[in-house]
C-alpha cells in the first residue's frame, strides 16, 4: 500500500482543522498542521512479510552480483578491451546515430563513454544498499508493528489519535480526555469527536474508543509538556507607547 495523500483528503482534514481549533493563531495565519502520513504501510501481516521476504532475498542477490562483478575485476575488463574490433566499430556506430529518447538512454550512452564496468558495478551496489536500508526498515516495524500475539492493533488509527491529542494539547491548553456517552457508542469528550471525525475522513474503519484511550494513556505516561496559553494584553489596557515618546 503507498503512502499517498489524495489532494481531496488533503483539503478535508485542513478544513477540519479549522473547524476544530478555528481560534488557533496558527489557524488565522495557515499554519496548523496534522501529519497524515501512515507509519507502517502495510495492511496486513501477510501483505507485511511478503515484501520482507522479497526485499531480503533482492538484497542478498545483489550483493552477490556485486561481489561476482568485483572480484572479476581488470581480468573482464581485459576481456571486453579484447572483443573483436567490428564489434566495437558496430556499437560505436548504432550509439552514434541513435540519439538517446530518454534520461535513462542518456545515462547509458554516458556510461558506455566512460567507464561502463565501473558504472554498472557502482550502480548495484547502490541498489543493494538501497535494498539494505529497507531491509532495516522492515526489520524494524516487525519488532513494532508485527510482533505481537493475536490480533494486532490497528497502528494507523493509534497514531492519528495520539497525533491528534497531541496538536489538541498545543492548542486547546489541556490534556484531552476519553470517554463515550452512557446513552450509546458515540464519544462524549471534544477530543473524541474530532477523533471520529477525523477518522471518517481519513477512511479508518476502527472504533475511536480504544486508540483515544491509548493515545490519552500515552500523553499522561510520558509527563507531556502543557504549554501555557498566550498572555494577550487587550485594547486600551496597554501602555500608552506614543505619550510615554513624546515626554521629555
Amino acid at each position: 500500500m503507498q503512502d499517498v495523500i489524495h489532494p481531496s483528503t488533503d483539503k478535508l482534514v485542513k478544513e477540519f482543522l479549522e473547524r476544530a481549533f478555528p481560534d488557533s493563531p496558527r489557524t488565522i495565519l495557515g499554519g496548523i498542521h496534522l501529519d497524515i502520513r501512515r507509519p507502517n504501510l502495510h495492511d496486513s501481516k501477510d501483505e507485511f512479510l511478503e515484501e520482507l521476504r522479497f526485499v531480503k532475498r533482492s538484497a542478498t542477490d545483489l550483493f552477490a552480483l556485486y561481489r561476482g562483478l568485483n572480484n572479476q575485476g581488470d581480468a573482464s575488463l581485459q576481456t571486453a578491451r579484447g572483443l573483436h574490433m567490428d564489434f566495437h566499430m558496430q556499437a560505436f556506430e548504432r550509439n552514434k546515430t541513435s540519439k538517446p529518447k530518454t534520461a535513462v538512454d542518456l545515462v547509458l550512452d554516458s556510461a558506455r563513454r566512460v567507464d561502463y564496468w565501473g558504472v554498472t558495478k557502482r550502480s548495484v551496489f547502490e541498489l543493494y544498499l538501497n535494498f539494505s536500508n529497507r531491509l532495516k526498515t522492515l526489520e524494524e516495524q516487525k519488532e513494532i508493528f508485527w510482533s505481537t500475539h493475536g490480533r494486532p492493533p490497528d497502528h494507523y488509527a493509534r497514531v492519528m489519535a495520539l497525533r491528534l491529542a497531541k496538536l489538541y494539547v498545543a492548542q486547546k491548553f489541556k490534556i484531552p480526555t476519553s470517554g463515550t456517552a452512557r446513552d450509546g457508542d458515540y464519544p462524549s469528550t471534544e477530543y473524541c469527536r474530532l477523533l471520529q471525525e477525523l477518522f471518517e475522513i481519513l477512511g479508518i474503519k476502527t472504533d475511536f474508543r480504544l486508540p483515544s484511550e491509548w493515545a490519552v494513556m500515552q500523553l499522561k505516561d510520558s509527563d507531556h509538556p502543557v504549554p501555557e496559553p498566550p498572555r494577550t494584553i487587550l485594547l486600551g489596557n496597554g501602555p500608552n507607547l506614543g505619550r510615554w515618546g513624546g515626554r521629555k
